[in-house]
């Protein structure tokens, strides 16, 4: 789910929250470099990831928040490479990616940092 900062949305229980600006600074709009469209991924009894949208723009920092168990982890391993997602789409500089692999992921310019 992507909530732009320039709204108020309660997050639901276990979701994640982002904050993300379509805009640059002249207010001309401007091309995600990541952006994600109806990200889902379940495991046995559980949905981790369900349609996740989201983008990220040059410049941009984010956080990624939420309560234990609401899918922070799987959706940086799904946009790693670690997990792939049972459906949706990403999009890296405009380009729909699918990662077999972490080393794909980090050819192509994605990596987890702890």
């Amino acid at each position: 789910m992507t909530y732009p900062a320039s709204e108020s949305h309660p997050p639901a229980a276990n979701s994640i929250v982002f904050a993300a600006a379509a805009t640059s600074d002249d207010g001309n709009a401007r091309e995600p470099i990541l952006a994600t469209t109806g990200i889902s991924k379940t495991f046995p009894g559980v949905k981790a990831l369900q349609g996740v949208d989201f983008r990220l723009f040059p410049g941009e920092v984010h956080t990624l928040m939420g309560q234990n168990g609401a899918g922070k982890s799987t959706l940086i391993n799904v946009l790693t490479g670690v997990l792939a997602p049972d459906s949706g789409t990403i999009r890296l500089a405009g380009e729909v990616v699918a990662f077999a692999s972490p080393q794909e992921a980090e050819a192509a310019g994605m990596r987890t940092l702890y």
